[in-house]
């Protein structure tokens, strides 16, 4: 019985509940949860909107880190949460927020949750406002322009209509060689088996 009892208890305190909560957050996830709790208790206010901005993973390995850890640790539970609240930013501060998901999706490949999240969002977002998309991705060297149209791509996005309709809002305002080369990345994700 003590032998029984023994095991539970090491089990509930090995749990990953217990390893993942606030008190294992690594310092840049903790630093990012602030920011999110402040946002989403002031939502309106400017300061927390900009220090939520300024939290954000800056680069494709920290976002991986913070939201899309391997062992489901760090913020990956809630990591939708943020992302969408990225989202919510992008009406006031559209070209920062373009910028951000343009910098971490040229250095992501498509994988489910946190970063298909991140894929939609910037795809709803450079279909809104193409122009600015081209803009920004015109500052992008020829190889990390692929990687982005690769990102954009990628899972479910190979047979999407969002892409689609980007390479045409893209085709409508002249940025035709970025949506020639969304178009031929998204054919090559498409032969690719799944």
């Amino acid at each position: 019985m003590n032998c029984l009892l023994s095991f539970f208890l090491s089990l509930i305190l090995l749990s990953p509940i217990q390893a993942n909560g606030p008190e294992s957050l690594s310092a840049e996830s903790r630093l990012v949860q602030e920011a999110y709790l402040a946002y989403t208790a002031k939502p309106l206010s400017e300061k927390t909107q900009l220090n939520f901005l300024r939290a954000f993973p800056k680069s494709g390995v920290a976002f991986r880190r913070i939201f899309d850890e391997p062992n489901f640790g760090q913020l990956y539970e809630t990591s939708i949460n943020y992302i969408s609240s990225l989202e919510k930013l992008s009406n006031r501060y559209p070209k920062q927020v373009l910028r951000l998901e343009i910098t971490l999706g040229k250095n992501l490949v498509w994988s489910a949750d946190a970063i298909n999240h991140l894929q939609r969002i910037t795809l709803t977002m450079a279909i809104v406002q193409p122009r600015l998309f081209a803009v920004e991705a015109a500052k992008l060297t020829p190889t990390e322009q692929q990687k982005l149209s690769e990102f954009l791509t990628g899972g479910a996005e190979r047979e999407d209509l969002s892409c689609s309709q980007l390479v045409k809002e893209l085709t409508k305002i002249g940025s035709v060689n970025l949506a020639k080369q969304l178009r031929q990345a998204q054919i090559r994700q498409m032969r690719q088996p799944e």
